[in-house]
């Protein structure tokens, strides 16, 4: 009986091909997420993923090029080969997990050499992922000779076509990936999804072609003489060299781009996005014309030396691209709606710089598969072609990241890519012009000028490279900043940035890291968070001997921690060498670091580090840059916390370092729910307003911190230049610890932040764009009422504080001070000028006419801005005399019963008497005829909540807000402050709270 054949398309395989591109690049893309895990970079991850992906292509393509003649239907094969993708893609978490956890538990500290456990890393990773790459390399030239068998008259246009849609697929399937699925799924359910593809994929085309006839393979007539052999060489070497070039270029512009848009996760999707669409759209031009070109070689010879030159060509566009970025920062307002904005302008700036150049790489391999498939060589062309261009982009990579990025810089790095390709250009133009040797001359001397201009004359401005436009900086430092340092470091670039102040400030990738004063002016915001980074954990284990730093940034963290003679070891570890010599450049500031023998260095993962040494220490300090960088929100996962407790003594100490800036309150919510779940108690204090130290406990509860570390010489000096001289210096940056955050953050509904559900590095690139903050978190401290005090016994409010370093709460302390000093003394005048407001007030207070309801209402409110201001600053024996005062006042007696009864609700406040606080308060509140949204409902209502809290009548405190938060707030969500008493009131009810949260803040949404 006869086969029917069915009257399939060419189209339909052409849609099939870009979904089978789709699900590939989000191989890659998931690929380099799971291996940032386990080799601690995300530039390492880029390197090995594109190296093993291209690697396993290429061998791939020369298995199916060495066999295809052998199978009686590519396509069929072709299908097999999909299912076997997408099954492996279905096991990939569960091995990853499993030989992950093995390497480091057993296999890496059996190993015991750091050279030798990094090897294994590299193996390992490459061992994941080199099966499936294999198999996706055969998917191209199995699909191609099943259509050219199939198709056979227009092999140019077919094969053109296929690259197009395989490559639009896979640009398309980047940004799904990196933007919904991985957000939605995690990883292990994105990198499932698609397997699913790929088994759904394999299903579909083996249905459509599993009984259909196939034509013999392609005939090879000239194949096997030594006059083609050697053609086919030369084609497969252009191939290579074309294929190194385009790679050489990929890497020098995702380190370029990094510096315009930032090195996050997101950035990086966005770059290889770009990079892939012009590939795409460079073999849909060159598929409408490849069947007619007069002379495909000339063609070829042609599109190389302009690739060269439209490459090199980018450094001005990039120089224009900090510009555009800058601009467009300006321009756009701090929404979500802007954030996609955002990332549509990135995504511009991307294909600016890479869309000419891949464009015409884009048009390679179609005119050099189709040149051999003209010449006779059949079939196997399609895979050896394929194969020797990846092959060429491993070595690329390769050479790129380890020897060449580092030696020449990105911009040198381009120049080779460049040169590659017109060397290559004008090689294949002098074949194929011979017999016109004075055009041909002309060209080559033409193409050879214009990049010997380009690459003398369009300069990298480093002042510019260094701006950090990304993040709202001007898009080039004024020429009175000199960059000490510059250097383009394997993962990183880093500079050294000095400012006419004396400041020196070291960046990454354009973000500044660490500022600090090295003259003799005052000391930078930043310096009391390295110097207390290193000063409070050796307060909180003051028996510490070990100790190990993740991450050098200045180096000023631990150079403190070395000016101490407690501890006998400290093992620093950066991952990045120009750190390392970036910090040398603060000479005397972090001399300890560089001259102490008990301070050792090591570049190297922090995971592999402590696994390769199994030594138990006796505090761990964490000092992560921002998470929104890419790979870096691996340091505030579960799984990072529960490795790093493994290396900690029983009563040892992790401190952790969180920013505050650029990021919301639920993702640090995400980071302390990673870390409760691995300590058994923690402490978080306020460095700054702007940042947060976490001190975790690996066993049993924390019992505060040893004063005895400000009486030591050494430390006692670093602390004195940031103004922490006394122990309530240390008492007043207090936040909270386990028992009474927890049941707050958990009632942000945040998911634990984890290295597979990576809630915080995928929402920390908006959270930067939007520029908001967590800094409700550290003023706590700066509460109407004694909050901290009156929950967390025994901490206290009082007590003068010194001049310390970037904390409001020291400066309104001072000015408290002063502030009862003139009101006890009469001496309004001297009230301070930061209490601006309140000393406007004072006469009001106790000198205005009491008879009118403008001065009543008016001194009400007088009233609480001074009881706002001074009473959590103040004991409740300094507060008598400013009672007595206002008291003693010639018109107090004809007060009105509102204004004593606001003024008994300050004193009850004052006193931090609990039932006082909930009579006067919900008298006021009951009474109050015109409740509307106001500081003064507001204060009333916080006394309440925080009276019924302390005086323990649990529940009350929800009704309480039932009743009058949504009118005295006009928000749905209570403020930080009072979800903090109402979660500590009902720990076990946040799952009610935030529903109840949801629902009023959609109905509002709805008004």
């Amino acid at each position: 009986m006869k086969r029917t054949i069915l009257p399939l398309s060419p189209s339909v395989f052409f849609v099939l091909f870009a979904i089978s591109g789709f699900s590939g690049l989000i191989y890659e893309s998931i690929w380099t997420h799971y291996i940032k895990l386990f080799l601690g970079h995300a530039a390492y991850a880029q390197t090995l993923v594109l190296a093993i992906f291209m690697g396993g292509m290429a061998g791939g393509a020369w298995l199916a090029a060495r066999w295809s003649n052998r199978w009686r239907n590519p396509l069929t094969v072709y299908a097999y080969v999909e299912a076997l993708v997408g099954l492996a893609a279905v096991c990939f978490h569960h091995v990853f997990v499993v030989a992950t956890d093995a390497s480091y538990q057993h296999i890496i500290p059996a190993l015991g050499s750091p050279a030798a456990a990094q090897a294994w890393k590299w193996v390992l990773s490459a061992a994941l992922i080199l099966p499936q790459s294999i198999l996706l390399g055969m998917t191209f030239p199995l699909m191609s000779g099943g259509i050219l068998r199939r198709w056979p008259n227009t092999p140019g246009r077919s094969l053109a076509m296929l690259y197009f849609t395989n490559s639009i697929g896979g640009a398309i399937g980047v940004l799904v990936s990196g933007f919904y699925l991985i957000t939605v799924f995690g990883l292990p359910g994105t990198i499932m999804s698609a397997g699913l593809i790929n088994i759904l994929l394999a299903l579909v085309v083996w249905l459509l072609t599993h009984d259909q006839p196939m034509a013999s393979p392609m005939a090879a007539g000239a194949a096997g003489e030594p006059h083609a052999d050697r053609w086919m060489r030369w084609m497969l070497a252009v191939a290579a060299i074309t294929g190194a070039a385009s790679f050489v270029y990929e890497i020098a512009w995702i380190r370029m781009l990094s510096l315009v848009l930032g090195s996050s996760t997101h950035a990086f999707e966005l770059m290889l996005s770009a990079f892939i669409l012009g590939l795409a759209l460079g073999g849909l031009w060159i598929k409408r014309r490849i069947e007619t070109l007069t002379d495909p070689m000339r063609t070829l010879g042609y599109i190389q030396v302009v690739m060269g030159l439209l490459a090199l060509a980018t450094l001005p566009l990039y120089n224009l691209s900090f510009d555009i970025m800058f601009n467009a920062l300006q321009a756009l307002s701090r929404t979500d709606g802007a954030y996609h904005a955002f990332n549509l302008i990135s995504h511009f700036i991307c294909l600016l710089v890479m869309l000419p150049a891949t464009f015409c790489a884009g048009m390679t391999l179609p005119l050099i598969t189709f040149l051999l498939l003209k010449r006779g060589h059949g079939e196997k062309s399609i895979g050896a072609v394929y194969s020797a261009n990846t092959v060429g982009g491993i070595v690329a990579v390769l050479l790129a990241v380890n020897v060449l990025m580092p030696l020449l810089g990105v911009k040198g790095l381009l120049g080779i890519g460049a040169v590659l390709d017109l060397g290559l250009g004008i090689l294949l133009l002098k074949s194929a012009m011979a017999g016109r040797r004075f055009r041909f001359a002309a060209i080559a001397a033409t193409a050879t000028a214009l990049l010997a201009s380009i690459l003398v004359f369009a300069q990298l401005d480093m002042l510019r490279l260094s701006s950090g436009v990304y993040r709202g900086n001007p898009a080039v430092w004024p020429k009175s900043m000199t960059v000490v340092q510059y250097h383009d470091g394997k993962t990183a670039t880093v500079a050294l940035l000095k400012q006419p102040s004396g400041g020196l400030t070291l960046l990454t990738n354009g973000k500044a890291d660490a500022k600090i004063n090295v003259g003799p002016g005052t000391p930078t915001p930043d310096e009391p968070t390295m110097i207390l980074l290193g000063a409070l954990p050796l307060a909180a284990n003051p028996h510490a001997r070990t100790a190990a730093n993740i991450g050098m940034g200045s180096g000023l963290t631990a150079h403190t921690l070395l000016s101490t003679p407690q501890l006998e070891r400290l093992d620093i570890i950066e991952i990045e060498a120009e750190m390392i010599n970036a910090a040398r450049g603060y000479g005397e500031r972090v001399r300890n670091v560089f001259e102490d023998p008990r301070s050792h260095i090591n570049i190297e993962d922090a995971k592999v580090f402590f696994s390769t040494r199994n030594t138990k220490y006796d505090v761990i300090i964490s000092e992560p840059s921002n998470p929104w960088v890419s790979g870096v929100a691996s340091l505030f996962s579960q799984e990072f916390y529960k490795h790093v407790n493994r290396y900690l003594a029983d009563d040892g100490v992790f401190a952790q370092w969180v920013q505050l800036y650029e990021i919301d309150l639920k993702q640090v919510a995400s980071i302390m729910g990673a870390v409760s779940s691995e300590f058994s108690d923690y402490t978080v204090i306020a460095l700054t307003d702007f940042d947060i130290l976490i001190l975790a406990r690996k066993k049993g509860q924390f019992g505060g911190l040893s004063p005895d570390f400000l009486s030591q010489p050494g430390l006692a000096k670093a602390l004195e230049r940031v103004g922490m001289k006394h122990p309530q210096d240390v008492q007043a940056r207090w936040v909270g610890n386990k028992r009474t955050l927890d049941p707050m953050f958990e009632s942000f509904g945040a998911p634990i932040n984890s290295d597979y559900y990576p809630y915080v590095d995928q929402n920390a690139v908006r959270t930067r764009f939007m520029n908001v903050g967590g800094l409700e978190l550290t003023f706590l401290a700066l509460n109407p009422l004694p909050l901290l005090e009156m929950v967390t016994p025994p901490h206290t409010n009082h007590g003068p504080l010194t001049g310390t370093v970037a904390l409001a709460k020291a400066q309104v302390n001072a000015a408290v001070r002063t502030l009862r000093k003139a009101i006890i003394e009469r001496r309004y005048g001297d009230a301070p000028s930061p209490l601006a407001s309140a000393s406007m007030l004072l006469p009001h207070l106790f000198v205005e006419a009491c008879d009118s309801a403008a001065a009543e209402d008016l001194w009400i409110n007088g009233l609480l801005d001074l009881a706002t201001l001074i009473v959590p600053e103040s004991t409740p024996s300094e507060l008598e005399p400013v009672w007595a005062r206002i008291t003693e006042a010639k018109c107090f007696s004809r007060r009105s019963v509102n204004q004593k009864q606001w003024l008994a609700l300050v004193r009850a406040v004052s006193d931090r008497n609990a039932p006082a606080m909930i009579a006067t308060s919900e008298k006021i509140l009951a009474d109050a005829k015109a409740f509307k949204p106001s500081p003064r409902m507001q204060y009333a209502l916080r006394a309440a909540i925080l009276g019924n809290l302390v005086a323990g009548d649990r529940g009350n405190t929800t009704q309480l807000w039932q009743a009058y938060g949504t009118a005295a707030f006009a928000q749905a969500e209570p403020p930080l402050d009072v979800r903090m008493m109402i979660t500590l009131d009902e720990p076990d009810a946040y799952k009610a709270w935030r529903t109840l949260f949801a629902a009023r803040t959609q109905a509002i949404a709805e008004k």
